[in-house]
């Protein structure tokens, strides 16, 4: 798959976990890469800095703020989400420097399952590179292990 038709998916996915977000009260926008223009996401491509990696979302609801990064990873055949280890390591700076909560957002049955980093650390696991994706290092996770806390789409 290219990566134009993965970006297809994850901003299609993006626009779903908005607004299912929305549907639940939050104030949810887009965060991130997705407020960039193509030409300057090419270059975060070209560069190694974290801002390649900042979350999709941003969504507060009382005094609550989270950041979300929506996943379009589908555990169907497998039974586990993907993330690239970048990403990870990324967020949880984010998450320290922002001092709110991170969480990736996966396709869940009929809803999205939000799930917390630490979570998914806990329960993430190095993978073999299968062709897919930007072939840099990613781990796996069972989503019968972090797929705890869903957000039913309506």
């Amino acid at each position: 798959m290219t990566f134009t038709q993965r970006l297809t998916i994850a901003c299609y996915y993006e626009d779903q976990v908005l607004n299912a977000l929305r549907h639940q009260g939050w104030h949810a926008e887009a965060f991130g890469q997705a407020l960039l223009t193509e030409p300057m996401r090419k270059h975060l491509r070209m560069h190694d800095t974290p801002a390649r990696w900042l979350p999709d979302i941003i969504a507060a609801k009382d005094d609550v703020l989270v950041y979300v990064d929506a996943k379009a990873s589908t555990a169907i055949r497998t039974g586990n989400h993907a993330v690239e280890d970048d990403s990870t390591q990324a967020l949880m700076r984010w998450q320290d420097f922002q001092g709110a909560p991170v969480l990736y957002a996966f396709p869940h049955h009929s809803g999205h399952s939000l799930v917390p980093l630490s979570l998914w650390n806990e329960h993430k696991r190095p993978a073999p590179f299968v062709g897919n994706g930007s072939g840099t290092p990613f781990n796996v996770a069972p989503c019968q292990d972090i797929c705890q806390l869903v957000m039913a789409v309506v």
